[in-house]
């Protein structure tokens, strides 16, 4: 009995590790310290894609240590 308690906190331990390594790679502050940045409209739409950067007029660039909002030039 007490060999099948140890498995199964074995296998929950494992699962927790495997969920904690997801979030440490998905969590938008760490992507954000990592240098990328979350682009959004001035409205807080989320821009993805560079076409919808040029349709803005201004977007805000959010960093790891803040905000800059940034004027729209199309080449």
């Amino acid at each position: 009995m007490a060999s099948r308690a140890s498995l199964v906190v074995e296998r929950g331990r494992v699962r927790l590790d495997t969920a904690c390594l997801v979030y440490d790679k998905t969590n938008p502050l760490t992507l954000l310290s990592r240098g990328f940045a979350l682009v959004r409209g001035v409205d807080g739409e989320i821009i993805s894609s560079a076409q919808q950067a040029r349709d803005a007029l201004k977007l805000d660039l959010a960093f790891a240590d803040g905000h800059v909002i940034a004027a729209v030039e199309s080449h």
